[in-house]
């Protein structure tokens, strides 16, 4: 079917919202709103409060559509902080066993990494993101050594994206991540490995302003059957993201900050559905 519908004036939308019955109780303050939130973004956060053809249930307000609007954009800010840390600690843990044990340029030879890995693929972006960076400790590094061709890892790491990163980590011997993964985070390495694919993904949503609130996760974390924490979690909505954090943010003091931010913020929106993002009735018990 080819598309013919023409593009809306923000009135024309709020009109239409209108009409499939949703309230509208101050029509100024929505049409300011209309017009700095694409419709598009935030017909995302709709089906939940639609009936069907694109009515909404009796009681809906656009109002309460706009809080949890805000709340997601909360949600995404706390969310991206705390991978911050999460993605820190992972380079450094990485880029310190790595080139301890197999040398500066190491990362360079596939000969060290899993005979399944596809280094050549990752080994060319990596040099490519590093052609393309502009960052001055990469102009002072090959100014100061003309005759290299090559950074160190630990150099070399910050420019990775976290995707890179994660493809680096899947693509160590199993030894070699096992031990990243029980010495640093005491978890075996196929779910550590899981954990960053996730939370690349969840990265991106973020970075991308994208619906946090009742998604469906479309790349999934293992859930370890040993942690009894785990048991009852659900590994496609984002509260097994935050159980993630709390294993894997190490930096004392700041899984307490992140935990109580996410407390204060829950408060704040008291009237959000949380069990859409998967949280459990005694979910304050999991991340204590």
């Amino acid at each position: 079917m080819k598309f013919t519908k023409l593009p809306t004036t923000f009135k024309q939308q709020l009109d239409l919202l209108k009409k499939r019955g949703l309230i509208i109780n101050d029509s100024k303050k929505a049409l300011q709103n209309i017009s700095r939130i694409n419709y598009y973004r935030l017909s995302s956060y709709y089906p939940p409060f639609q009936s069907q053809n694109n009515l909404f249930k009796q009681g809906v307000s656009i109002e309460s559509i706009f809080e949890l609007y805000e709340f997601d954009r909360k949600l995404r800010s706390l969310i991206f902080s705390a991978l911050e840390n999460v993605e820190i600690t992972l380079r450094t843990k990485i880029a310190y066993y790595f080139s301890h044990k197999y040398g500066t340029f190491a990362y360079s030879d596939p000969q060290n990494f899993s005979k399944y890995f596809h280094h050549s693929d990752w080994y060319s972006k990596l040099e490519e993101s590093i052609q393309k960076s502009h960052e001055d400790f990469i102009k002072k590094f090959f100014s100061e050594y003309d005759e290299e061709k090559k950074l160190p890892l630990w150099i070399a790491i910050e420019i990775m994206s976290f995707g890179q990163l994660s493809i680096l980590f899947a693509g160590l011997e199993r030894l070699d991540s096992n031990k990243i993964s029980k010495d640093c985070f005491k978890i075996d390495e196929i779910i550590l490995s899981s954990w960053i694919h996730t939370l690349v993904y969840t990265r991106n949503l973020c970075a991308h302003h994208s619906r946090i609130w009742n998604r469906t996760l479309a790349i999934k974390p293992k859930v370890p059957k040993n942690l009894f924490e785990w048991i009852g979690i659900s590994n496609s909505k984002i509260f097994c993201v935050f159980m993630i954090f709390k294993k894997l943010i190490i930096i004392p003091g700041q899984w307490g900050i992140f935990k109580n931010n996410l407390i204060q913020l829950l408060k704040e929106y008291d009237d959000v559905d949380i069990k859409r993002m998967g949280f459990p009735d005694d979910w304050g018990n999991r991340i204590n």
